[in-house]
């Protein structure tokens, strides 16, 4: 039993990185911990961090315990994960206007 906790566990924190809504209810529906961690991320985490919002709102609606600590920590992954889609391929250069 355990180790099929485990395991949804695993496909619960995979489906909200990935944004995959269904994955995340079906590991909820089998038994998985909304709330476990993993290398201290929660699901909500890698949801919101990973531009994932109908994700992350689900979670929260489900009873997602989110403290103000992983807030911090999501929200700073989320903006460098917007700045990483905005900045050039290697190889090319950034033009920077001047004022």
């Amino acid at each position: 039993m355990r180790m099929l906790k485990s395991i949804q566990n695993i496909h619960l924190l995979s489906g909200a990185k990935s944004g995959n809504l269904k994955k995340v209810e079906e590991a909820i529906k089998k038994g998985a911990d909304i709330n476990t961690r993993k290398d201290g991320w929660t699901a909500w985490m890698h949801a919101h961090a990973n531009c994932n919002p109908q994700v992350a709102a689900f979670l929260k609606s489900k009873g997602a315990e989110v403290t103000d600590q992983d807030r911090i920590e999501a929200g700073i992954r989320y903006g460098m994960n917007k700045a990483c889609n905005i900045l050039p391929d290697k190889g090319h250069h950034m033009k920077l206007a001047r004022s």
